[in-house]
């Protein structure tokens, strides 16, 4: 059984070289429960910035989950009004309040600006963040792209998964 109090998005701008416009995003957490298969929604309404160089604000985007009881079967995670110049230099991670890290994207896209795109991120989606060109907007599945990635506090520290998961 998986109980969620709190979940965080944690999204720095790790490569400081100027490439990137601001990107606002709004996350939405969506967990099933087993009993009932009732679903409920948390979210964050707040923009999510990325500057040019350093980390996003906030830096770390809390969203707090309570009421849930059951077994979790499914987590979702929608990022909205996604727009970025270079989407490659986007990573994101999904920290549990147990500390449990999961690279929702990381090193995907390449470098073809994005612009008013949807992503839900779910262990469902039909197949992975593309490595080298832009996605529409859709289900994907969490996807990191190359080697390890370093989140700094107090974001998770450096985290390496090839093969990410929302239900680790």
């Amino acid at each position: 059984m998986k109980k969620l109090n709190n979940f965080t998005m944690i999204l720095p701008d790790r490569k400081p070289d100027g490439r990137i416009r601001m990107t606002v995003l709004i996350a939405l957490l969506t967990l099933s429960s087993f009993w009932g298969f009732a679903q409920t929604t948390f979210n964050n309404t707040g923009n999510i910035s990325v500057p040019s160089s350093g980390n996003a604000t906030p830096y770390s985007s809390n969203i707090s989950v309570s009421g849930m009881s059951g077994v979790i079967i499914e987590v979702k995670v929608v990022l909205t009004n996604v727009n970025h110049s270079n989407p490659d230099d986007l990573d994101i991670v999904a920290q549990s309040p147990t500390g449990v890290n999961v690279v929702l994207m990381s090193d995907v896209m390449g470098s073809d600006n994005i612009t008013n795109r949807i992503y839900t991120i779910s262990d469902a989606g039909s197949s992975n963040f593309s490595n080298n060109s832009s996605n529409s907007s859709g289900t994907y599945r969490p996807t990191n792209s190359g080697s390890s990635d370093n989140w700094p506090s107090p974001g998770p520290g450096t985290i390496t998964q090839s093969s990410p998961s929302l239900s680790s």
